[in-house]
């Protein structure tokens, strides 16, 4: 039997560091995999044995290159080739087998095996991707190609399909390894990597195409069938990210107390909007994303994080015996936009399949593709083949297993497009191409009227004067609630084609529903959440609470005086500063001695406090015969966002009373005093209503 002719070639093709043929190899062996449905990224490994002599090699080496340059602008100098034993780490191996690409891989080590026989360990792209960094990102619907552009940077040679460069991206990538990053983005989109004609990686989607045969001479006997444990349920979680500008503001670093850093880079454990990164003392921002800072000196670094929503999705196997359910929980790319392919995937896979191997000889056949072999059990058997272990001589003998009972579903994004309703009565078509889908399914998301903010209350009454010391002022009045947003309440619905209308409206509590033809559902059932619903194409977030209204600001405190001098001086109300505008609180008018009853019995007054200012107006000065300051009377609540399912806003409390002032009546003439006693402290100011909650709709994704 003819060899197959097979070459290495280590470093550059143009201009290689070493290459070896069949009479230097010796041997070679190669295990390559990829996962039919995503839940892992192998790395592929290509060792083979090779003999290889050492030579003493010459350089030529101009110490004036500019000297030395062709016609066309390159430098002209020797090529200096590298001793194998040596080679650095990541050093490009191509494989070919039979005139063709077999594999594209990167040393890692060189062992010497032999007086001059030498082990190449040599792996794919997926394991330098191990040891580089991505700084990952937000996405908000980034095509694919960019997103991968973005986690491999631009030293990997690969290809992306046609169907595959049309998905747009959505949802959160840590900080973390290229192949952890990678592996979430092909998870969340259905995405395989196999290897192209041309031995790069490609990306690509397993298409339910026509298999292809392995004739049964290549096919060894014996072999082994794994049976299917069947999963009896599979969640997937769908994540969404969005900014709240009420959220906490978090400490990222802090080293106030420690050593300056220079050019650090700081990662965090969630994303973080960038425009709230601030820092204190000396600390200093070189860059920054959602993930990342760097920074130099000594400080504390501060921002705001992305709220973060999760839900389940699940679905049931009817056919299962034993409880084992499978769980996706942390694929940060899977949103509302691709969770139900993911869902569909796993379930196809977790609830059906079989693997069988078996030993075949390999005649361009790759993982990822679709064949009909007779087993090793003389069975026919249709399947992907998702691992290969080659050993590569005058044959090539590969141990493969092929994944039976698996029809690829769920490739990309199950929805691609959303319809947003006002909820006003009215009717919406389902287009024709989405029957048309692998999967033909709707989502309707119902989002009801937001409620209501509470009112504020009114600012209490400022204490009288007791004749000893003056009333204390009112407490300004508590601020309203916010009001909560509307109810969420989603559905999936399966598509028959037997009917194509949704009939959608709002009934009189304000929640909104569809009636007849396909569904009969209400956001009635639903709930309000404080981080309300992210519609995931736009943006945009609905069903939010509003703000609370603003706490009016206490009275100021009567004042007393006596006729030896003693007393206290009333206050003030306290000012209220608001949306970069100041409203004073009430002056305390002083203490002064006045004539009363008959000018042989003056009396010795102690002024009232100030009323205390609110929202939009401020305090009433206090009385000059010593009542106390009415507090100011709150404007209303700001006006509800124009947002589908805003709560809103409270209403603001008014400005408290200040305390009453306090009386000595003595007698002119003969010192002894004659009365004793307090003023009125002032009304509480008004606190204002609360406004409505704003209307919601209907969103149906499609």
């Amino acid at each position: 039997m003819q060899a197959i002719p097979n070459k290495i070639v280590v470093g550059d093709e143009e201009s290689p560091i070493a290459v070896f043929d069949n009479a230097s190899i010796e041997s070679v062996t190669e295990e390559t995999a990829v996962s039919i449905i995503g839940d892992e990224l192998f790395i592929d490994q290509l060792i083979p044995n090779v003999t290889y002599h050492v030579y003493i090699r010459y350089v030529f080496k101009p110490t004036d290159y500019k000297q030395f340059v062709t016609r066309n602008g390159l430098v002209m100098c020797c090529h200096y080739t590298y001793d194998i034993r040596k080679l650095p780490y990541a050093t490009p191996v191509t494989f070919y087998s039979n005139g063709r690409i077999q594999g594209r891989y990167y040393c890692e080590t060189v062992d010497r095996i032999g007086k001059d026989l030498y082990k190449l360990n040599a792996i794919s792209a997926i394991g330098l991707m191990d040891r580089q960094r991505s700084v990952g990102g937000l996405f908000n619907g980034q095509k694919f190609p960019d997103v991968l552009r973005d986690i491999l940077g631009e030293e990997y040679q690969y290809e992306v399909s046609d169907d595959v460069a049309k998905v747009m991206v959505y949802g959160w990538l840590p900080y973390s390894t290229r192949r952890r990053n990678l592996y979430q983005l092909i998870m969340a989109y259905g995405v395989n990597i196999i290897k192209s004609d041309s031995g790069n990686m490609l990306f690509t989607f397993l298409r339910d195409s026509e298999a292809e045969d392995i004739p049964e001479g290549n096919v060894f006997c014996g072999g082994s069938m794994r049976y299917n444990d069947p999963a009896s349920r599979v969640e997937v979680t769908e994540h969404a990210y969005h900014y709240i500008p009420t959220v906490e503001t978090k400490t990222l670093f802090d080293n106030s107390t420690t050593d300056a850093v220079h050019a650090a880079t700081v990662t965090f454990e969630d994303p973080i909007m960038t425009d709230t990164l601030e820092t204190t003392g000396g600390l200093k921002i070189h860059s920054a994303g959602v993930n990342y800072a760097v920074i130099s000196g000594v400080g504390v670094l501060t921002g705001k994080p992305y709220t973060h929503t999760t839900k389940i999705v699940s679905a049931d196997n009817p056919d299962a015996v034993n409880e084992k359910v499978v769980r996706v929980e942390e694929a940060t790319l899977v949103s509302l936009q691709n969770s139900e392919n993911v869902l569909a995937r796993l379930s196809q896979y977790y609830f059906n399949v079989d693997i069988v191997e078996n030993d075949i000889i390999l005649n361009g056949e790759r993982c990822g593709k679709r064949y009909n072999v007779l087993n090793g059990f003389y069975e026919e058997t249709t399947g992907f083949i998702s691992k290969m272990s080659a050993s590569i001589s005058s044959i090539i003998r590969a141990r493969c297993e092929f994944i039976q009972n698996y029809t690829p579903v769920g490739a990309g994004a199950t929805y691609t497009n959303c319809a947003i309703l006002p909820e006003d009565a009215g009717s919406w078509e389902i287009p024709a191409s989405v029957f048309q889908k692998e999967i033909p399914k709707i989502r309707v998301v119902l989002i009801g009227n937001g409620y209501r903010g509470e009112s504020g209350e009114d600012g209490e009454t400022g204490k009288q004067g007791d004749g000893n010391r003056g009333g204390d002022g009112g407490k300004g009045g508590a601020g309203g609630k916010a009001g909560v947003g509307g109810k969420i309440y989603s559905e999936t619905y399966k598509l028959s084609g037997d009917a194509t209308t949704l009939f959608y409206g709002r009934d009189l509590k304000g929640n909104s529903y569809i009636k007849g033809g396909l569904l009969n559902i209400t956001s009635a059932d639903g709930v309000s959440t404080p981080t309300g619903f992210l519609e995931v194409f736009s943006g945009k977030v609905f069903a939010l609470p509003g703000t609370d209204g603003l706490s009016g600001s206490d009275g100021g405190k009567g004042g007393y005086y006596n006729p030896n001098g003693t007393g206290a001086t009333g206050d003030n109300g306290v000012d209220f500063v608001a949306d970069g505008q100041i409203w004073y609180g009430g002056i305390c008018e002083g203490n002064f001695e006045i004539t009363v009853v008959d000018s042989k019995n003056p009396a010795w007054i102690g002024s009232g406090g100030g009323g205390g200012a609110c929202y939009g107006s401020g305090g009433q000065n206090s009385q000059w015969i010593g009542d106390g300051g009415r507090g100011g009377d709150a404007n209303n609540a700001r006006a509800t966002d124009s947002i589908y399912g805003a709560g809103g806003n409270g209403g603001h409390g008014g400005g408290g009373g200040g305390g009453g002032g306090t009386f000595v009546i003595k007698h002119k003439d003969y010192g002894n005093e004659v009365g004793r006693g307090g003023y009125a402290g002032g009304d509480g100011g008004l606190g204002s209503a609360g406004s409505a909650g704003y209307q919601g709709c209907v969103i149906i994704y499609y």
